[in-house]
């Protein structure tokens, strides 16, 4: 089962899961891009809202669900380049971080979706378990979005705690 709930903020952090086992932790963080226009908002998968006489934009699940998977398919290749190793002690507090500007960058691709940066935690350690599950980077790229592994936003609390306990797991 897939569930995705859109948080009121632009700042969120999520964990997948299947079979009880975290098989990432990443945090996505939309940017404000004043350069964008509200057709333009539109087209991003944003959304103008009225609440009590104030206009404020709310993000969509295509926007989300597009995010998620821009910043997964550059941290998958971003590892593949990555040799195989022992995972260190250092690995588990590691946090890759990346700015997907809908522009694009010399690194990252052009988007329809409003800026925002993609932080990856702990890329390595979580590396190894997905292989010790035998879930294969093609699969870790696809099947998050088809109800194969359950998405789950937390807050910042309990995302560091999860981080705390992942050594253990090793």
């Amino acid at each position: 089962v897939a569930s995705l709930k859109l948080p009121s903020r632009r700042n969120l952090t999520l964990c997948y899961e299947q079979l009880f086992a975290y098989i990432a932790c990443i945090r996505i963080q939309f940017t404000k891009n004043s350069n964008m226009s509200e057709t333009a908002d539109e087209n991003a998968g944003v959304k103008p809202q009225k609440s009590g006489g104030k206009d404020h934009k709310k993000l969509t699940s295509e926007a989300l669900r597009g995010a998620i998977q821009l910043g997964i398919g550059y941290t998958v290749g971003n590892l593949t380049s990555k040799p195989d190793r022992d995972v260190l002690m250092q690995d588990f507090y590691m946090v890759e971080s990346v700015f997907l500007p809908s522009e694009g960058s010399n690194l990252t691709p052009a988007h329809h979706y409003p800026d925002f940066r993609f932080k990856n935690y702990a890329p390595l350690a979580f590396r190894y378990f997905r292989e010790l599950f035998g879930i294969k980077p093609d699969d870790y790229l696809v099947k998050h979005l088809d109800d194969e592994f359950i998405i789950k936003t937390v807050q910042n609390k309990e995302a560091e705690f999860l981080q705390k306990l992942l050594p253990g797991y090793y």
